[in-house]
């Protein structure tokens, strides 16, 4: 599965549907807050589910993730927050479009 990162939010998320299709069992649940197409604030109550996240040669834990309605961001299955992207180095390159994501984070302050 294909994910977006996104670095405004404070969880992941996964898409109704792929919830659906692998019959992920609900932990808990969440609110929400954010905004809408139409930029006003909207504050929703999203289901929690432990998934087991890989990221080859990176990353393999097992991670809470809430439920992302198939009305929001529609083109997006995965929406990568800052819970897991706050244990990795990312970097890019902008021009080339190349980057790196690592779980070494590098030994000298930023």
């Amino acid at each position: 599965m294909r994910g977006q990162i996104d670095t405004g939010t404070d969880i992941t998320f996964v898409r109704a549907h792929v919830v659906t299709g692998l019959k992920l069992a609900r932990v808990g649940e969440v609110p929400i807050e954010g905004l809408t197409a139409s930029q006003e604030a909207e504050t929703f109550i999203s289901y929690q589910y432990a998934v087991r996240v890989v990221i080859t040669d990176v990353m393999d834990e097992l991670v809470e993730v809430a439920e992302l309605p198939d009305n929001q961001l529609p083109e997006t299955e995965l929406l990568i927050g800052r819970d897991i992207l706050n244990q990795l180095f990312l970097g890019l390159w902008g021009p080339t479009t190349q980057g790196l994501m690592s779980s070494d984070l590098p030994q000298y302050p930023l």
